[in-house]
């Protein structure tokens, strides 16, 4: 098993590398884009064409797709994040030779692996810091596409609408339901939050 200070640096290269993955897609929709544009002035039938000749992908191609898949990339940044704190608990666990496991404290989640490193571990976990709660935000927002769709009811979801109004890079959108469209600089705004999340962790372990 990794010692702690080892599962911190795996963690940060991870959230490095899904950066690159992030910023190649973010290229690659525009690229897509315009090869579309170009094959719908091309008259040749016999030409092969990537886009089975369908001239009604415009706004799939420039603003659907890419949302979709931003919200994808969301849920699965704060996947790679529960599952840091997990992994981080079991090591602190077992570097400190703990009785107690982690799945046995109260709460689920990275609140659960929260209340265990406070509990166990020599970490002060900045729970008031500025990129814990920005990461508990994009959690409230993970929870509106992993059971919802990305569609957000007005009259229930008043937190969550809350926490849209005051970041400029999200939005509601309204069609036949109402939806969260999350901007490119969101997911990147994140990743710094997750990625000062670590370095404050390894400061603390050293």
């Amino acid at each position: 098993m990794k010692t702690p200070i080892q599962e911190i640096a795996y963690f940060y290269n991870d959230i490095i590398d899904f950066s690159e993955l992030i910023n190649f897609s973010q290229r690659l929709w525009p690229e897509e884009l315009n090869r579309y544009e170009a094959s719908l002035k091309v008259e040749d039938t016999d030409v092969d064409d990537r886009f089975n000749n369908r001239t009604d992908l415009y706004g799939k191609l420039s603003t659907e797709f890419p949302q979709l898949q931003r919200r994808s990339y969301l849920v699965m940044l704060l996947a790679l994040f529960e599952d840091f704190l997990n992994q981080l608990s079991d090591s602190i666990k077992e570097d400190e030779n703990i009785v107690d496991n982690p799945f046995d404290i109260d709460g689920k989640g990275i609140d659960r692996a929260k209340k265990y490193i406070s509990k166990f571990s020599k970490i002060n976990f900045p729970s008031n810091s500025k990129e814990w709660q920005n990461i508990k935000k994009a959690q409230s927002i993970r929870n509106l596409i992993i059971h919802a769709g990305g569609h957000i009811d007005l009259d229930k979801k008043i937190k969550e609408l809350k926490i849209i109004s005051e970041n400029k890079n999200l939005d509601i959108e309204y069609f036949a339901r109402t939806h969260i469209t999350i901007e490119q600089s969101y997911l990147t705004d994140l990743i710094s939050d997750l990625l000062n999340f670590s370095n404050y962790l390894t400061h603390e372990y050293q």
